[in-house]
């Protein structure tokens, strides 16, 4: 469904555009990898409903994890309220003893990324996981939530539609393992703030044991599914700036990435995804406008 509506509005956008401003290819230096476009087209466009980012931090030598997870993935979770409305991020960091793998392990799900994620929007606030924003909007001043106020926090922000609207098109060649992302942003209100997008790659479905809490202590569950986790953010951590360049980015203005790179040997790419958002880039204020999730196939 999301594949089809964004070629719709692809060839929407590139029937407005020929009547008002060309295209202007911008930012590729000599980085063959990624091309920007940017464009005001001479309509504006309605906008979409909101899709929450989850960025959790969780891990696998965490016993009150699995708790959160089901939070977020169970029968009545937040992704079964919110269908297609909901993109996660599973953070998996270094330095912290409960992200740490568990006994018996296969994988090590860690990554620089995540931690370096954590260490520059987070650090101050997570005392313990699973710990998760949503849409690096604060409550009482508090980034990360504990998991007993997520679904509450869930509500909150799917309650307002977006303020940009978010597509996402991807080209996967299982012979070479190269995929070609597009992201297209579309604004629907005006706005003078700084912008960035963030490109990541997850990887559900794999297989590796977890711990869990259980009466008085803790076991472990040798076949947990692990979702969502971070396998590598293509973007800069921090996100590439998005039209620095204008003071105001006007109703529909349309502003489109496309990055180039290869999916790592070692991830299935048949549970790969890839997770899009783009956020605010002020000194404090980093609010995500828009997200959306979709397979990298």
């Amino acid at each position: 469904m999301q594949r089809n509506l964004f070629i719709c509005a692809l060839l929407c956008l590139t029937a407005l555009v020929s009547c008002k401003e060309k295209a202007v290819v911008i930012n590729t230096g000599n980085d063959d990898q990624v091309s920007d476009t940017t464009y005001q087209a001479p309509d504006t466009f309605s906008a979409q409903q909101r899709t929450i980012l989850i960025e959790e931090f969780t891990g696998c030598s965490c016993p009150y994890c699995p708790e959160g997870h089901d939070i977020i993935y169970g029968a009545n979770g937040i992704k079964a309220k919110y269908p297609e409305r909901v993109a996660v991020i599973a953070y998996h960091i270094f330095n912290l003893k409960q992200a740490e793998p568990a006994q018996g392990h296969k994988y090590d799900f860690r990554t620089q990324d995540a931690t370096d994620m954590f260490n520059t929007f987070f650090g101050a606030a997570l005392t313990g996981l699973p710990a998760a924003s949503f849409d690096r909007s604060p409550e009482n001043n508090d980034y990360l939530l504990d998991r007993a106020k997520w679904p509450v926090k869930a509500d909150q922000r799917a309650a307002a539609n977006a303020p940009v609207n978010l597509y996402l098109e991807s080209k996967y060649d299982s012979t070479t393992r190269n995929a070609t992302v597009t992201v297209r942003a579309v604004y629907t209100a005006a706005t003078t703030k700084k912008q960035a997008i963030t490109l990541s790659i997850i990887e559900n479905n794999i297989i590796d044991v977890q711990e869990r809490a259980g009466v008085g202590r803790s076991d472990f569950i040798p076949d947990y599914i692990h979702r969502s986790v971070l396998r590598d953010i293509i973007t800069p951590f921090y996100g590439s700036v998005v039209l620095d360049s204008l003071a105001t980015k006007t109703p529909g203005r349309v502003y489109q990435r496309t990055f180039k790179f290869k999916i790592n040997d070692a991830w299935n790419a048949n549970n790969c995804a890839l997770v899009a958002f783009i956020h605010n880039n002020e000194p404090t204020d980093k609010e995500v406008m828009q997200a959306i999730e979709q397979p990298l196939k």
